[in-house]
Order: structure tokens, then C-alpha cells, then sequence
């Protein structure tokens, strides 16, 4: 494991390595990184419900199994450790990624005039801000514009609103929307009508691992939290955002 690796936190770990392994152009059971969750009670699950579908894309996997490659997703314990401090659209177009992979000089723009009101858009400009100089990466023009107008007075911190932040559980929301893919990647379907009976798609095994961590979410309270993530992913691609 290398010095970067050793640095990835378990939220991290837990939360990527399911990806990794629906890329199956990656072999993740030899990698040095990743190789211990395959390992795992979940990995060989996952891994041996990806080899059935390799060989007929009608196996789908069962409500245990899903529940047991899930359960290490959803620790309420790794929620914090996903970054929360600003709107999700932020941490989406900056988060641990290659230099200069999703950022937009669009998106960026959006965000420096939404910060002339919202204190949290503010936030995460400092943020990245300070990522950037601390990597000692170069500033986009509209982000250098932004720090000078702010030093010399030109722009104002605006207060921050009262009442409960709106992104306060965007690390709990992304550890949902993860799961939640993952098991559509493995043939359950993320939703159902609200009035079957046949309760069985992705959202209610979410709901079913949530209640046993003592973290209980409705199943519409999931339900809702995947499809307004649906939603946004639909705007960035109208925008040709990645």
C-alpha cells in the first residue's frame, strides 16, 4: 500500500471499493488496496453475484446478499466523514479526484454568484480555494478574480441563514445514493410502487440495513433521497457538466 493509499478513510474505502468492483476491467481481488475487501463477507459476495451475472444477466441478487454487501456502506460511524460542509453540487465538482477532472468553468461561475448570497456557496469557495493553493495548482481566472475582489473588500461575506443547514446530511445522503447503485448494478431495481406488497427493491434493503444500525429511514424518506440525486444528475448532464 502506498503512502496515498494509507491515507484513504473507511468511509472512502467502503464506499468505492463496490464501484471498483462493478468495473470489472479492474482486478480487484490482487489489488494491494482493495484486495482485502474483496476478502470481506460483503467482496465475496459481491464478487461471486458479478460472476453469475457474467454468465446470465437474469440472476439477480437476493435480499440478504444485498443486505450483506451493503451493510459496510451504510456505518452511520463513516456518514461524517464524507464532507458536508457545502452544497453537494460543490463537493461534486471538487472532491478526490484527478486534477482538473470535473471541474467547470460554468459550474464555478454558477457558484462565485450564489455565494454574493449564500453563505454556505461562500464556504465551500474558501475551501476549494485552500485546497488548490495548499496543492499549489493553479487558480481558474474566475476562482483568482474571486479571492482578490474578496481581499480588497469588493465582495462581503454574506451571513449564514438561520435555521438547519440544508446540506447537513450530505455525507449520509451520498453513502445511500452509493448503495443504492451498487445493487441496481447488481439487477435490483432502486425503487417500487409504494403500494406493493413485494417489498424487495434497492431502497428497502437501504431501509432494512439503516433499521438495524438504528438509523432508521423510511422507506420513502430513501426513496426520495435517490431520485432527487436522479434529478440533479439529469440538470448537470442538460448542462453538459460532468
Amino acid at each position: 500500500m502506498t503512502e496515498d493509499d494509507s491515507k484513504l478513510t473507511p468511509a472512502f474505502y467502503t464506499l468505492f471499493a463496490p464501484l471498483l468492483a462493478l468495473d470489472r476491467r479492474r482486478d480487484i481481488e490482487n489489488d494491494p488496496v482493495w484486495g482485502a475487501w474483496a476478502k470481506s463477507d460483503a467482496g465475496v459476495t459481491h464478487l461471486y453475484i458479478l460472476e453469475q451475472r457474467e454468465h446470465d444477466s437474469d440472476v439477480r441478487v437476493t435480499f440478504e446478499e444485498a443486505k450483506t454487501i451493503i451493510y459496510p456502506m451504510l456505518d452511520p460511524a463513516g456518514f461524517n466523514e464524507t464532507p458536508s460542509r457545502s452544497p453537494v453540487y460543490v463537493k461534486h465538482w471538487f472532491g478526490p479526484r484527478p486534477l482538473y477532472y470535473g471541474r467547470s468553468v460554468e459550474a464555478l461561475r454558477l457558484f462565485i454568484e450564489l455565494s454574493k448570497k449564500e453563505h454556505d456557496y461562500w464556504e465551500a469557495l474558501c475551501l476549494i480555494t485552500a485546497w488548490l493553493l495548499r496543492k499549489n495548482d493553479p487558480l481558474d481566472d474566475d476562482l483568482r478574480l474571486w479571492v482578490a475582489d474578496v481581499m480588497d473588500g469588493k465582495r462581503k461575506q454574506p451571513k449564514r441563514k438561520p435555521g438547519k443547514r440544508p446540506y447537513a446530511n450530505v455525507g449520509r445522503d451520498i453513502h445511500i445514493r452509493t448503495a443504492i447503485t451498487v445493487l441496481e448494478g447488481l439487477g435490483l431495481q432502486p425503487t417500487r410502487n409504494v403500494e406493493s406488497a413485494r417489498r424487495e427493491s434497492a431502497c428497502d434493503v437501504v431501509a432494512a440495513v439503516l433499521t438495524e444500525y438504528g438509523h432508521s429511514l423510511s422507506y420513502q424518506a430513501i426513496a426520495t433521497i435517490w431520485t432527487d440525486a436522479k434529478t440533479w444528475r439529469k440538470y448537470e448532464d442538460s448542462q453538459e457538466i460532468p
